[in-house]
């Protein structure tokens, strides 16, 4: 049910200037969100950036470590023929003999607080 207006009531719009203000107001400080989210967003993603850059460089090492290791052809067949589920089969396979190995050792720490400094760096 709509409002009862009074008869004395002002009906006179609001003036232009304060409707201009009103609108500059709004267009600025949307403005100045927009401006801090994309700034946010662009630090976010040079961070990302720069974390694909490492890892591609890291790869990039790796490869040319493993293509100077002589043979590898017939390592990566050799394990392809041990393991013919793939990569799957390889990684449980070092699970369990890393389980077994981890139980059978003994415990080799000191508990008299005596622990020498470590090396100094060369």
């Amino acid at each position: 049910m709509p409002a009862r207006r009074r008869k004395n009531e002002d009906l006179s719009s609001i003036p232009y200037y304060e409707t201009t203000n009103y609108i500059n107001q709004f267009v600025i400080s949307s403005t100045q969100y927009f401006s801090e989210q994309l700034s946010e967003w662009d630090d976010k993603f040079r961070q990302v950036d720069s974390r694909f850059d490492r890892c591609e460089i890291g790869l990039n090492l790796l490869e040319k470590k493993l293509d100077s290791v002589e043979n590898i052809n017939l390592l990566v067949d050799a394990l392809k023929a041990k393991y013919p589920n793939g990569l799957d089969e390889l990684i449980g396979s070092v699970k369990q003999q890393t389980n077994s190995s981890s139980n059978n050792t003994t415990n080799t720490t000191t508990t008299d607080g005596n622990i020498p400094p470590p090396p100094p760096p060369p």
